[in-house]
């Protein structure tokens, strides 16, 4: 599944935090919304799973610890589309991250 989305940067959320809580906690809940709403209608993956995000970024000025930071969301979507029935270890394994230029921002999210 390909979620079109410009996730906000961990160091972008950390400031959002350090001025007003309410305002990270607005940006996370909306890009979990963002990531519930894409995977409407996906399969389920089977669990327990490794999961590849390959992250369509459209230049290398974003530090990659600062982009993948957006799994948090995705899996709480995800969880909260019922693609994964919790984000624990006893469905998650791992993690493999790629990062890929592209026109389109997003994250290609795959099950390993």
């Amino acid at each position: 599944m390909t979620i079109y989305y410009d996730f906000t940067s961990l160091n972008k959320m950390i400031n959002a935090n350090r001025g007003n809580y309410h305002i990270g906690n607005k940006i996370k809940q909306t890009e979990t919304e963002v990531v519930r709403l894409s995977a409407l209608g996906h399969a389920p993956f089977k669990t327990p799973c490794r999961i590849k995000f390959t992250w369509l970024i459209k230049n290398k000025q974003t530090d990659p610890d600062n982009i993948a930071s957006a799994k948090k969301q995705i899996l709480d979507g995800l969880v909260k589309a019922k693609i994964l029935p919790d984000d624990t270890h006893k469905y998650i394994i791992g993690f493999v991250d790629e990062f890929e230029i592209s026109d389109k921002v997003g994250v290609r999210v795959e099950v390993l």
